[in-house]
C-alpha cells in the first residue's frame, strides 16, 4: 500500500468518526430539548389518573353566546362599511375592479381625464365614486360636482366580442397607474393573472350557452307576404315595432322577450310597410337574455303558429323543415340544458349579470 493510499484511508476513517460523534451529540441535544418541553406531568384530555374516566363536575360544555359588540375576536360580526363594499353594478365575478384612493378628494379634471381615457379604451368599463360627506357611490358620468375620495373602475371581462386579453388588461392597469400617480393617488389591483384566466373559462362557457331560438313562418310557393298584413298580426298579437326595424315582445319593463324579423335583408319601417313583400319571417328568442325562457318559448310558438294560420303559411325550423310536436319537444330540451348550466354558473337567464355578459 502506497503513502498516498493510507492516507486517503486514514482520512476516511478520521470523516466517519467524527460523524458518529456529531450525530450522537445533536441526539443528546435534542433530547434535552425534549425532556424539557414535557417535564410537567400532563394527562390526556380524554382519561383522568390512572385511566379512568374524568369527574363529569371538571367537564366544560360548548356553549353558543351572543356576539359582543366591539369585541376585536368576533370581528366577523361587524358589518362591512359602506365605503368598502362593492356596489352591485361592481360584479367582482365578471370583472376586473381597481381602485384609486386619496386623502383629499379628486380634483374634477382628473374625473374629466379619467372618463376620457375610459371612453376611449374599447371595452365595456364602469366606474363609480365614493361620497364621503353622504357615504354613497355614484356613477362618475352622472354627478355634477364630483367630490370624491374613492375611485373604483370595473373592466368586464367578457362580452359577445369576446373576453379581455393579456394586452387589454395591461394596458388598463398601466393607464390607471400613470393616472395615479400623477395625480398623488394609491392604487389597488386585482391579481391579473388570474382575472386572465376567469375572463377565458367566463368567454368560454358564455359561448356554449349563446344560442337563439328561431321559429319561421314561410310562404307557400309562389306566394309572398304583405306588409300591412304583418303589421295588423302584430300589432294584434301585441308586438311593437322598434328602432331595430324588427317588431318586438315587450315585458312590463319594457325588455325584449322576442322579435320578429323578415327574412329578407330588410327592415320593418312606417315608411316602407306599406309597399313590403316577403316570402317569410322569423320569431326569434335570444335564450341567454331571456328569463322564463320555456314560457316565452311556448308564447311565441303560439304566435308563430298564428302568423301560420292566418298567412296560410307554413312553420318550419332553421332547416326549412316543418316543425312537429317531436321537433318542438327537442327545442325544449335544450333550453332546459342550457337554463340549468346558466344557473349552475350563477349567470341566470335574463339576470343584470347575463345582460352585461350577452351584450
Amino acid at each position: 500500500m502506497s503513502d498516498l493510499q493510507l492516507s486517503l484511508l486514514v482520512i476516511g476513517i478520521l470523516i466517519v468518526v467524527a460523524t458518529y460523534f456529531f450525530n450522537r451529540l445533536q441526539e443528546r441535544k435534542y433530547r434535552r430539548k425534549s425532556e424539557s418541553a414535557f417535564e410537567n406531568d400532563m394527562q390526556d384530555v380524554l382519561l383522568g389518573p390512572q385511566g379512568s374516566a374524568s369527574p363529569v363536575d371538571d367537564r366544560v360544555e360548548p356553549q353558543l353566546r351572543e356576539p359582543v359588540i366591539g369585541d376585536k375576536d368576533n370581528a366577523l360580526e361587524k358589518p362591512v362599511p359602506v365605503a368598502d363594499r362593492a356596489p352591485a353594478v361592481l360584479d367582482s365575478e365578471i370583472m376586473f375592479i381597481a381602485e384609486m384612493s386619496r386623502a383629499e378628494t379628486f380634483p374634477p379634471d382628473v374625473i374629466r381625464t379619467l372618463l376620457k381615457y375610459l371612453l376611449e379604451f374599447g371595452r365595456r368599463i364602469t366606474c363609480l365614486g365614493y361620497r364621503e360627506e353622504n357615504a354613497s357611490w355614484e356613477k362618475l358620468e352622472e354627478a355634477a360636482e364630483p367630490r370624491y375620495i374613492r375611485i373604483k373602475i370595473g373592466l368586464q371581462l367578457a362580452d359577445r366580442s369576446g373576453f379581455a386579453n393579456e394586452s387589454q388588461l395591461a394596458l388598463f392597469c398601466d393607464m390607471l397607474q400613470g393616472l395615479a400617480e400623477n395625480t398623488g393617488a394609491a392604487i389597488q389591483f386585482p391579481e391579473r393573472r388570474i382575472a386572465l384566466g376567469n375572463a377565458a373559462e367566463l368567454d368560454k362557457f358564455c359561448a356554449e350557452v349563446d344560442i337563439s331560438i328561431g321559429l319561421n313562418v314561410i310562404a307557400q310557393e309562389g306566394q309572398t307576404f304583405h306588409g300591412t298584413k304583418l303589421r295588423a298580426l302584430s300589432e294584434a298579437a301585441g308586438l311593437k315595432l322598434q328602432d331595430d326595424g324588427a317588431f318586438h315582445c315587450l315585458n312590463e319593463h319594457g325588455d325584449s322577450l322576442f322579435a320578429l324579423s323578415c327574412h329578407e335583408a330588410v327592415s320593418f319601417t312606417p315608411e316602407q310597410i306599406k309597399n313590403l313583400s316577403v316570402s317569410g319571417v322569423t320569431f326569434l328568442l335570444d335564450v341567454p337574455r331571456v328569463a322564463s325562457g320555456i314560457r316565452v318559448f311556448d308564447q311565441m310558438l303560439a304566435c308563430a303558429k298564428q302568423f301560420a294560420a292566418s298567412l296560410n303559411g307554413i312553420l318550419v325550423d332553421d332547416n326549412r323543415i316543418p316543425l312537429n310536436d317531436s321537433g318542438i319537444e327537442k327545442i325544449r330540451q335544450q333550453l332546459r340544458a342550457v337554463y340549468m348550466a346558466m344557473d349552475r354558473r350563477n349567470i341566470s337567464a335574463g339576470s343584470a349579470r347575463a345582460l352585461r355578459l350577452f351584450s
